[in-house]
């Protein structure tokens, strides 16, 4: 009698069966080691400038340049 006759002919083993895998695969879950996530450091630095009234040209000549040259001076 081939294993998968005498599951469909018992279908209590074919239970207990299927019940001792899940608590199995639940135990071995719990077991299993696990990664923590990882500190990453991106160093991105999201900075909005406005200057009212001007273009978006004068704006990045202006104020966006300075900053940007003053941050990476410091970093």
């Amino acid at each position: 009698m081939s294993l998968l006759r005498r599951f469909l002919e018992n279908h209590v083993l074919a239970n207990l069966t299927f019940g001792l895998a899940i608590i199995l695969g639940i135990l071995s879950y719990q077991d299993m080691p696990r990664a923590r996530d990882p500190d990453i450091n991106f160093n991105w630095i999201d900075i909005t400038t406005v200057l009212p009234g001007a273009s978006s040209v004068e704006v990045e000549k202006r104020v966006t340049d300075p900053i940007e040259d003053a941050i990476s001076r410091t970093v």
